[in-house]
């Protein structure tokens, strides 16, 4: 194999090796967001859900993040049984530690990021500690200037990611919001309800526009960052192409090992986006739901000689909604056309039928996708 590998004009020629998958994850992958499937408790024993559920919508199926993921790391003695933890790893929890030759050690102090054991023996300097730790995936703001983009829409900046150095460098994206615990205008002291959240986006019923002038905060934000895994649809080699055939998969997924993705999930590109073109007839509401599962952005929207303005006759609402905000808007019943970009999304279909470790490693793996190719707006993803 000498002469293979990841360089930069090297065709990919992979071993069983972690650090090769690792390399692959990093030269390859790409930002998802991640939402686990977890059976509805209305699901009876039989498998089948209650058609009336208001948490599922009677899909059987609700959703969330990860919040927490429990790793392996070998770490060397520093000082007596002092070890440093890497920058990634400096709020994880510790549940286990133990040596080579099984001696179980005791959290006895945290210094930063350096960690301190006990135990019935003092292990050599250099010699390797095995620690159990588990890294919480959520993050949190204590508070964050709010930028207000009308119609309702408050977006929070500060949650922009952007690619490290070699990895995605050149692109930026969002995290998640998972809660706020306040969105205040303090120039006027008024609390706005948050209604809903996408992306680094709240969205509130508010009764009146904040002035330009005003200082809008969000308080006790907990959101969590997208993903990097390896997504791809072609260039399977043989045995991998006919299991996703045999299944009707569209793609496959690479990841590491440590984050918990099963049957269900559901998994959407960030940095892949898709132009489409729907035809959808206008409700009695101020609210229209467009077919798709996650919109990116909406270009356009006419209905028979009528041009809709963005900002001025709609907004774009929540993850797939158009919002009407006056009273320049199509006739109940007629039929619209909207013009958009979305991010493909996809279900976790299957696990591919690999080798799990290696040298004692546990390998990255590997799971087949299905493309979603609408929104069920029932269901709470």
């Amino acid at each position: 194999m000498k002469g293979y590998g990841l360089g930069k004009n090297s065709p990919i020629r992979l071993s069983l090796g972690k650090e090769n998958y690792e390399a692959l994850i990093e030269r390859h992958g790409q930002w998802v967001r991640w939402r686990q499937a977890v059976r509805c408790a209305c699901t009876t024993k039989n498998g089948r859900p209650d058609i009336q559920c208001r948490l599922c919508g009677g899909e059987g199926w609700q959703y969330r993040f990860q919040e927490a993921v429990e790793e392996s790391l070998s770490l060397p003695v520093l000082d007596g049984t002092t070890v440093e933890l890497p920058v990634a790893y400096s709020t994880a929890s510790i549940s286990e530690a133990h040596d080579y030759m099984g001696v179980r050690y005791a959290e006895a102090g945290r210094y930063g990021r350096f960690v301190r054991f006990s135990g019935s023996r003092v292990p050599a300097r250099g010699e390797r500690v095995e620690l159990s730790v588990l890294r919480p995936m959520v993050k949190k703001l204590e508070r964050a200037i709010v930028t207000y983009r009308g119609a309702g829409c408050f977006s929070i900046d500060a949650l922009a990611v952007v690619g490290a150095a070699g990895i995605a460098a050149d692109r930026t994206t969002n995290a998640d919001i998972i809660s706020i615990g306040a969105l205040r205008n303090e120039t006027i002291d008024v609390d706005y309800p948050v209604s809903m959240t996408r992306r680094n986006l709240a969205f509130s019923p508010v009764a009146d526009d904040p002035d330009a002038g005003d200082v809008v905060v969000a308080t006790d934000v907990e959101y969590i960052d997208p993903f990097y895994f390896v997504v791809t649809g072609q260039q399977h080699r043989e045995s991998d192409a006919r299991f996703l055939e045999s299944i009707e998969g569209d793609a496959s997924m690479s990841f590491p090992e440590c984050y918990k993705i099963g049957e269900g999930d559901i998994i959407t590109l960030l940095a892949a986006t898709q132009v489409g073109k729907r035809v959808i007839s206008h409700g009695a509401g101020d609210i229209d739901t467009i077919p798709e599962f996650y919109l990116e952005s909406i270009s356009a929207i006419e209905s028979g000689s009528t041009i809709y303005l963005p900002g001025v006759d709609y907004a774009f609402w929540g993850a797939n909604k158009v919002k009407w905000l006056g009273d320049n808007r199509p006739i109940a019943g007629a039929p619209v056309f909207v013009f958009y970009a979305f991010n493909p999304t996809y279900r976790v279909v299957k696990e591919f039928p690999n080798v799990r470790s290696s040298e004692n490693q546990n390998l990255p793996r590997r799971v087949a996708l299905k493309l979603l190719s609408t929104f069920a707006e029932r269901k709470p993803v």
